[in-house]
């Protein structure tokens, strides 16, 4: 517990006997986990088997259980279940502590090569991998500190919130093939070989950003129909990196750059969106404002249409018409003396039969001016 509080990160194999890594005085193996790999303040390292795929690049890995050594793991007698394993679903214990945590190649088949004392020898074990561990760790502090942030310190709890992210994939290899004599690999975590490998590159990354916040401020409450925003400057992030928007949905609201526009009366939720550097993690804040009727200036008059039997809509400009099927604004003031055209638009298998009223004729479109309040009907069919 003092390393952890002390931010050091402690990485110990989980043993090369597979599950039943002890005996029973009459000598019957017993399930049992390796100390001190089983403590809750130490990360513990399976082992696992390299598959290589063409051109000798990486394939995959399954549990390491050949050459008489298999992946150590299973549950704790002595240790409770840790609050950073609560919500793991495969664990073979809710009630105890699970090892291992993670894994890497151990087996010696596909070992590492130490040239000592005049001669290569095949180094392998969790015990090979518990300290490949450590090092990527090195690696993942030194980028820390480039980036102005703390030691990972001890590494559980944010491996495990990872492992439980939809980016689990993206950061571990997934080890779900073979078994260590008794626990079986599965989809995510399980006893044989915990959340996998590193993912190097990836996982590194994901380690060493820290975290931005995104601030979404002096919004106007409403934006009228018809009319624009300008965003720019609403939104800052923590890091000072620039932020971009997006908006929706498209039918009520629509966005070029940073200037919103308001498409039809409804709820228009803004993301402001901070999409990450190599320093820092993406973040994101949401607000939502009104889109609503717009208001026009001086003397008002109003305009009411009517659209005759469903299959078509009749919409204004300038904005504040959009009657008929799926538009249900048929009354709307204008300024007097304003000019207003009404466009017609026949639904895909409808025909649009024309006009009466403050408008006559079969074309699709009729422009007026509003002297006196006016009343248009549209016919389709």
């Amino acid at each position: 517990m003092q390393m952890a509080v002390q931010g050091q990160s402690f990485y110990a194999a989980s043993g090369d006997a597979g599950a039943y890594d002890a005996q029973s005085p009459s000598g019957t193996p017993v399930l049992t986990v390796d100390d001190p790999a089983g403590q809750p303040y130490v990360t513990g390292v399976g082992g696992t088997r390299l598959n290589l795929g063409s051109g000798q690049s990486y394939g995959s890995e399954v549990v390491w259980n050949s050459n008489g050594g298999a992946s150590g793991g299973g549950v704790s007698s002595i240790w409770t279940l840790p609050s950073w394993q609560a919500s793991v679903a495969n664990v073979a214990s809710k009630l105890m502590r699970n090892v291992p945590d993670v894994a890497l190649n151990a087996d010696p088949n596909t070992g590492f090569a130490i040239y000592t004392s005049g001669q290569w020898q095949v180094i392998a074990g969790t015990s090979a991998a518990a300290p490949l561990w450590a090092g990527f760790t090195a690696l993942v502090n030194q980028k820390r500190k480039e980036n102005g942030l703390q030691a990972l310190g001890f590494a559980n709890p944010t491996i495990y919130s990872m492992g439980n992210d939809v980016s689990y994939g993206t950061h571990f290899h997934d080890v779900n093939v073979g078994n260590n004599n008794y626990y079986t690999a599965e989809l995510g975590y399980d006893n044989a070989t915990g959340w996998g490998s590193f993912q190097g590159s990836n996982l590194l990354a994901a380690l060493s950003q820290g975290a931005q916040t995104v601030t979404l401020s002096s919004l106007a409450a409403s934006v009228a129909w018809g009319s624009t925003v300008n965003l720019s400057g609403a939104a800052a992030a923590s890091s000072g990196l620039p932020v971009s928007y997006t908006v929706g949905p498209s039918e009520t609201c629509t966005i070029s750059g940073t200037i919103l526009l308001g498409q039809y009366p409804g709820n228009c939720v803004i993301h402001a969106i901070q999409s990450g550097s190599s320093r820092y993690a993406p973040a994101t804040a949401s607000a939502t404002i009104q889109v609503v009727k717009p208001s026009y200036p001086g003397v008002n008059k109003s305009l009411k249409v009517t659209v005759r039997t469903p299959g078509g809509k009749v919409t204004s400009s300038p904005y504040g018409i959009a009657c008929g099927d799926e538009g249900a604004y048929c009354l709307q003031s204008f300024t007097r003396n304003t000019v207003v055209t009404l466009t017609a638009t026949p639904g895909t298998e409808n025909r649009f039969l024309g006009w009466s009223g403050a408008c006559s004729g079969k074309a699709l479109t009729c422009r007026f001016k509003i002297t006196s309040n006016r009343v248009v009907t549209a016919r389709f069919k």
